[in-house]
């Protein structure tokens, strides 16, 4: 009765010492493989403005590769209100996004 008390016990101990070690090994994989989604990038394009409102500015700007984005026509929110401060539509523009994540911020825009 001893013997097969100890061996279950044994039995026991080593099924938890490999469960501890998947588990470890199991959360380093987690974080060595997590994405990354908190990197910032940048990228620049040129285009038309077709409005501005407020921080609000809607771009028709040609193709962006780095983004590998074809030309469009969409709205960017810029970082703050003054980077837009005398851009109208109708301006040509030379402008900066950067993308972190899936949020895209518009950095810089200036006249060309």
């Amino acid at each position: 009765m001893m013997t097969m008390l100890l061996k279950i016990g044994l039995a026991t101990l080593a099924v938890s010492i490999t469960a501890c070690g998947t588990a470890e090994t199991s959360k380093e994989n987690a974080v060595a493989t997590a994405p990354t989604d908190s990197v910032s990038q940048t990228h620049s394009g040129t285009g038309t403005v077709d409005s501005v409102s407020g921080q609000q500015v809607t771009i028709a700007h040609g193709p962006i590769k780095s983004l590998e984005w074809p030309a469009m026509t969409m709205p960017f929110t810029a970082n703050d209100a003054a980077s837009v401060h005398g851009i109208k539509a109708g301006d040509r523009v030379a402008f900066t996004l950067t993308k972190t994540g899936e949020k895209t911020v518009l950095t810089s825009i200036t006249k060309q």
